[in-house]
């Protein structure tokens, strides 16, 4: 059977960040009849596979009472009989404390993803999470106890604000990378549409950087982390000791999962076409039919070839070197640029071989992966 992850979305926050436009809703204490939705939803689904890995997210998952985590708690361990290889837990800093690690450690939470996104109160503040500032200086003491309960931890940073210099998002990098962590995220802001950060462009307010400026912190991010040790292994990913996020690699890796919650999505692979879905994002909508799938969309091989050179070209998968194969027949002078350059390189990996892009590139990769897949599908 199968080996597949399992995503259970808690969408509650206290504020809304002015950069998000995941699936939020402003923590009203409207926690208990959520769940009772998400937890009805749970046996409405066949599992196709054994369940590896589980990840709590949001939103801020860490917001929940006690009375809810332990409803959660109870409902997902009569579902998907733990233990799990991984179980993952979005905290921000601000809900971390003695009492809480030993409720996550009690409960089987073995990795916490810490929402960080920076150290310095300027950066905080313009991202809309001055109120992190305080809770930030305390992490180190409270990962190291994390760590002696037997947990490990993520943090996540986020780079390219206007006026970031890549020097001081490499003081950022270094600074976190030497606290009781096994891994990094390191995300480019983006501005997304509907969101107060794009409304703000629109009148000429800049809050994100260009794209030189995103690339060259890129740039800073990857040199440090691997000065440190750290292993590139994925776009914004980056860990010490082969410490992979095993849930994350899954999606990388083209293994299934099943979302539940507010908008979560799903992708199974258990037939022969690939299925990807996603829940309800509306409120209302989603309480009065939690287990809907919605979106619903069967991939085709090109969809499924799309998918392959994109998530390889980002990661430490890589792609099939018979692909590369294909496309040197229609384009055998861009390819062999691209090998010449080393945008592109050919290793052997467990006896396979495959193509991968290096770490400091790989902001290439949707570029490269959309030109690979219109010269090996429809020709140039």
């Amino acid at each position: 059977m199968q080996h597949g992850g399992i995503y259970i979305h808690i969408p509650f926050c206290r504020t809304i960040c002015p950069y998000c436009d995941f699936a939020v809703v402003a923590d009203r204490g409207q926690h208990e009849p959520y769940l009772e939705a998400l937890l009805s939803s749970l046996a409405a689904e066949v599992l196709p596979f054994t369940v590896e890995t589980m990840y709590i997210g949001g939103g801020t998952p860490s917001r929940l009472s006690a009375a809810a985590w332990e409803m959660l708690e109870a409902g997902l361990n009569a579902t998907f009989a733990p233990p799990w290889q991984e179980f993952t837990l979005e905290v921000n800093p601000e809900d971390i404390d003695e009492a809480r690690l030993h409720v996550w450690a009690k409960a089987g939470v073995s990795r916490l993803s810490v929402g960080v996104q920076r150290l310095d109160a300027d950066g905080l503040k313009r991202l809309g999470r001055a109120r992190s500032a305080a809770a930030v200086a305390e992490l180190p003491k409270l990962l190291a106890r994390w760590r002696a309960l037997g947990g490990s931890a993520s943090v996540d940073l986020i780079y390219g604000l206007a006026g970031d210099r890549p020097d001081a998002v490499s003081a950022q990098v270094r600074a976190v990378i030497g606290w009781p962590i096994e891994h990094l995220s390191a995300y480019a802001l983006t501005i997304e549409p509907s969101t107060p950060f794009a409304r703000a462009a629109a009148k000429n307010i800049a809050f994100a950087g260009d794209a030189d400026l995103a690339a060259a912190c890129y740039g800073a991010v990857v040199a440090t982390c691997e000065a440190a040790g750290w292993e590139a292994y994925e776009v914004s990913n980056f860990c010490r000791d082969g410490k992979r996020a095993l849930h994350n690699s899954g999606y990388w890796l083209g293994r299934p999962y099943l979302g539940f919650g507010l908008a979560a999505s799903s992708f199974l692979t258990h037939e022969a076409a690939p299925l990807r879905f996603s829940r309800l994002r509306q409120w209302a909508d989603y309480l009065a039919t939690p287990a809907a799938r919605h979106a619903c969309e069967r991939l085709n091989t090109n969809q499924m070839l799309a998918e392959t050179l994109m998530l390889g070209l980002r990661s430490f998968v890589g792609v099939p070197a018979h692909l590369l194969d294909m496309w040197q027949k229609r384009e055998p002078k861009v390819v062999a640029h691209f090998l010449a350059t080393n945008l592109l390189e050919i290793k052997e990996t467990a006896g396979k071989f495959m193509c991968v892009m290096p770490p400091k590139r790989r902001l290439l990769a949707d570029e490269i992966a959309a030109r690979w897949l219109l010269a090996v599908t429809d020709g140039v």
